[in-house]
């Protein structure tokens, strides 16, 4: 939940806040060594999947920089995509949404469709329909991936949090 005054801004002049950045720490596990995630993508540090050396340690430093890369992108996708003004609990669930998905998946998505309609209640309710991994439903606990359905009512959550 952000903190302080609740006031919508354009997408384009907003950045992630402390609080965005720690739901994204919160709903990722951070290991400096490589493993394969719950669909076997390679995976290192803070939910970092891109060029993983799986046969190398990464250091904290590491870890932090990379952290740093994948929001600032997962940032910009929201930036972009998004024309209408948003509270920071908005963006901030935005900006997971990319991080966890990628900016293609956000930019061709109904929920940014629904934001830039300006309808908020409709767009939080898109975040259920990303519950698959893999053709496996993820809302579904035996499929071994309910932390997506799960990450995505948090997400909901924190999207819907600031709206009168």
């Amino acid at each position: 939940m952000s903190v302080g005054l609740k006031v919508r801004a354009f997408a384009a002049v907003l950045a992630l806040s402390a609080s965005g950045l720690l739901f994204i720490k919160s709903n990722e596990s951070t290991e400096n060594i490589p493993y394969l995630d719950s669909v076997g993508i390679p995976t290192v540090c803070t939910g970092h999947t891109g060029r993983v050396d799986m046969s190398r340690y990464y250091t904290d430093k590491e870890c932090n920089e990379l952290l740093a890369k994948d929001t600032h992108w997962a940032v910009v996708a929201v930036q972009r995509g998004v024309t209408v003004a948003l509270y920071q609990s908005q963006f901030d669930a935005l900006v997971d949404f990319c991080f966890q998905y990628g900016a293609r998946a956000c930019r061709t998505s109904t929920l940014f469709r629904l934001v830039n309609r300006g309808e908020d209640r409709l767009a939080a309710e898109q975040f259920a329909r990303w519950k698959f991994a893999q053709g496996r439903d993820c809302s579904i606990r035996k499929n071994n991936c309910y932390g997506v359905a799960a990450r995505n009512k948090d997400r909901r959550a924190l999207f819907l949090s600031d709206l009168p």
